[in-house]
């Protein structure tokens, strides 16, 4: 897969960040990865055809099952705690449209909205 420039914007209910960077965008599986680089390097892989989000690090991994039929769940893994968390998600948006994705679902657990939109070109 060739490296192509991604815009990526996130809001929560307590941040709105945006920026560029690297990632890659295999069409024919339809898999979306690149890497954060906030204070700890995160994996971001998002399978656009099982509607799932992993984000891993050195500290935790967390998988979010994004599908918007029906309430689904997720969890973080807790690395050096080796202990793992539930959470319960509803999604209200999850769609691939002209090289951008966009999601948006809650974590009923703790009311907490993300969006999360990524645009992917050259």
């Amino acid at each position: 897969m060739k490296k192509e420039k991604f815009h990526i914007l996130m809001k929560t209910n307590s941040s709105n960040d945006e920026y560029n960077l690297l990632g890659e965008y295999d069409k024919e599986n339809n898999i979306i990865e690149f890497y954060e680089s906030n204070s700890i390097r995160s994996k971001i892989n998002i399978d656009t055809n099982n509607h799932t989000l992993v984000k891993d690090n050195i500290d935790y991994k967390i998988t979010l099952d994004l599908d918007k039929s029906k309430e689904t769940n997720g969890e973080v893994y807790l690395k050096k705690e080796d202990k793992t968390l539930n959470l319960t998600l509803k999604t209200n948006k999850f769609e691939l449209k002209d090289n951008k994705l966009s999601m948006n679902y809650i974590i009923l657990e703790s009311d907490e909205e993300i969006i999360y939109e990524i645009e992917m070109g050259d």
